[in-house]
């Protein structure tokens, strides 16, 4: 990707997904589709590059290549316009996704809690990302996320705490080859 690259982002919500292999019935609905794309210039001045994504909720169900990674467009020309303008060139040496937020960050609430908490991640890198809790003992309990974020995403999760577990909760956050850990406490 050149510094005279253009990105446009989109995420698109309450997609389905039809089977048309087999029949055109629904497979999935309420789908998220997060789409990047790159214009490199015009057609001989570059090739155009995108990627995109399907989820069901934290779950990734197609790619158009490895998460992360945009696959070069073999025909046909993206032309990226704002207001009949054209957008503002992307920095030489810049991140391929810019991100908004800094650093990898992660906030639980309610601290304390009773029986569930909500986790709000906002992620400054692109990549496969897994939140774990652990108990006081380092034993892994659940991987309540597992999936993918973009750079500049915040995504919430909520965890409701079974029943049986009594106690503080430690939780780490990897997103590509970043990571952060917390802690909970439980009251009853």
């Amino acid at each position: 990707i050149s510094a005279t690259s253009l990105k446009a982002v989109f995420t698109f919500t309450g997609g389905n997904m039809k089977d048309l292999t087999k029949s055109s019935s629904t497979v999935a609905s309420n789908l998220t589709i997060n789409v990047i794309v790159y214009d490199n210039g015009e057609p001989g001045g570059g090739v155009d590059q995108m990627y995109y994504e399907v989820k069901n909720g934290a779950t990734v169900l197609y790619t158009s290549t490895s998460p992360g990674s945009l696959n070069f467009i073999t025909k046909g020309n993206i032309q990226i316009h704002v207001l009949g303008a054209k957008a503002a060139a992307r920095p030489a040496g810049s991140n391929p996704v810019p991100a908004e937020v800094t650093k990898l960050g992660i906030s639980a609430y309610p601290n304390p809690f009773t029986d569930k908490v909500k986790f709000l991640i906002e992620s400054p890198v692109s990549g496969k990302a897994s939140l774990d809790i652990f108990n006081v003992m380092g034993q892994k309990l659940h991987t309540v996320y597992q999936g993918y974020l973009f750079a500049g995403q915040k995504q919430t999760i909520d965890y409701h705490v079974p029943s049986t577990y009594k106690g503080s909760l430690i939780y780490t956050l990897k997103v590509g080859d970043q990571h952060v850990n917390g802690k909970v406490i439980q009251i009853k």
